[in-house]
């Protein structure tokens, strides 16, 4: 008989273990409390019409061929955003408490603006609080999907593209967020309407440039993307590099960096002026923008495009760094995406000058094509394919549970005292609605 290696025998467990996961789950499925506990959750999210994320929403987008969650095997976590997580919790506890449940408690989760509903010690929800102006461009979006709103198929694009352009975050996911993000974008591709002829390229420096003060301007540019580079910031702009062709001059320069007080101040110094704008929940990172200043004596009151935009950056990075222009690290794909999709949702189109969805839709096609390519070849490389070189500090899991601590000492009395609301809201039963197709 022929010795098994370590490995074929841990393998032997593995699967082991994973049928026995999936047996757990089959049996949570029929437990008739939990079932019950995810049919009022469905209730109440078909009554205040809050917009689902996470595996539920991208399988609900999902033909059931392709589904990773069987309904009627698996029961569905439900994630939701809402612009008000205080009141939608004391709706919730409301609800349950109405249904005969007694143990029905609320809890803040381990990252800001999150919170927990647990009903006889199960998860039922999470909650994630969106800012209103986001929020409603969100829910324009979202899909319609047996009577339940879900997130749209891009801002679940964007999330998965977050989390691979993170190598430092829980990489651990990535398997599984990659193999969601193939069957989505096979599925469900991306598709911006009618576009120019090749995005990137058209980012790229006009051949007859006529501008006014065109040598200032050429200047300035160089200075910024010296003064970046320098820095070791990421660029999110110049993409048209990626062609081989120099950055059209009058886009703004984007960049992201964990240095962000050293970089502002050195732009300060180049006589252009900052206007500071807070992170847009977790969607968008705090940003400073710089424009030109204006010459004494001038009317001119045409709004102009910012000539910089300085991101901060909230997390490790990934980029990779070009052999030209030196020293030019210029964002990971799977970055690049998940920022211009940001700005999509932010409604920040005057940052580039194509349209946002036409770019994204050439990196994405971009990036599928590159692994196709490592794929076929049986080889990794790195660089082009997953790059694992980043900048910004990456918050480790002891960091998260002690602003988790603290953030519960100092908003303990705020989520006790929303909690208390008076409110007469209970998610009763409805008649379940007929299923509709989920939208492009």
């Amino acid at each position: 008989m022929t010795k098994a290696s370590i490995e074929e025998l841990v393998a032997l467990a593995k699967a082991a273990a994973a049928s026995a996961a999936d047996n757990q789950e089959r049996f949570a499925a029929i437990d008739i409390e939990a079932r019950k506990i995810v049919d009022i959750m469905e209730n109440f999210l078909r009554i205040k019409g809050r917009v689902v994320y996470g595996g539920a929403a991208i399988n609900a987008h999902l033909p059931p061929a392709t589904k990773f969650y069987d309904p009627n095997l698996y029961l569905p976590d439900y994630d939701f955003m809402t612009p008000d997580p205080l009141q939608d919790c004391a709706d919730l506890i409301t609800t349950f408490q109405a249904d005969g449940f007694d143990d029905v408690e609320a809890k803040f989760g381990i990252h800001e603006g999150t919170y927990k509903i647990f009903v006889n010690y199960r998860a039922a929800a999470d909650i994630t609080f969106m800012p209103p102006e986001v929020y409603r461009r969100i829910i324009s979006d979202a899909a319609m999907i047996d009577g339940i709103r879900y997130a749209s198929v891009n801002f679940l694009r964007m999330n998965m593209y977050l989390e691979l352009s993170r190598p430092a975050g829980d990489v651990s996911r990535w398997e599984k967020v990659y193999k969601r993000l193939i069957l989505l974008n096979d599925v469900k591709p991306l598709r911006a309407g009618h576009c120019v002829t090749n995005p990137l390229e058209r980012l790229g420096a006009a051949e007859d440039t006529d501008t006014d003060n065109s040598s200032e301007h050429d200047e300035l540019f160089w200075r910024i993307t010296e003064a970046g580079i320098a820095a070791n910031a990421i660029f999110l702009s110049g993409l048209s590099l990626l062609r081989d062709i120099e950055p059209n001059q009058d886009d703004p320069i984007l960049l992201l960096t964990d240095k962000p007080t050293a970089l502002i101040d050195t732009f300060v110094g180049m006589d252009i002026k900052p206007q500071y704008f807070p992170a847009i929940g977790e969607l968008l990172p705090a940003r400073t923008e710089f424009y030109r200043k204006r010459a004494k004596g001038t009317k001119d009151t045409k709004v102009t495009k910012p000539v910089a935009v300085v991101f901060e950056t909230v997390a490790c990075h990934a980029y990779t760094t070009l052999k030209e222009p030196a020293g030019y690290r210029l964002g990971s794909l799977d970055l690049l995406i998940q920022m211009y999709y940001a700005m999509y949702f932010a409604e920040l189109q005057s940052y580039v000058s194509v349209r946002l969805l036409c770019l994204i839709q050439e990196l994405i096609e971009l990036d599928a094509e590159r692994r196709a390519s490592a794929a076929t070849k049986n080889s990794y490389d790195g660089p082009d394919v997953f790059p694992l070189d980043c900048i910004g500090h990456q918050p480790s899991l002891p960091e998260l549970k002690k602003a988790h601590r603290e953030r519960v000492r100092a908003k303990r009395n705020e989520l006790i005292k929303a909690l208390r609301l008076q409110t007469d809201f209970v998610a009763r039963p409805t008649r379940k609605p007929k299923r509709k197709q989920p939208l492009a």
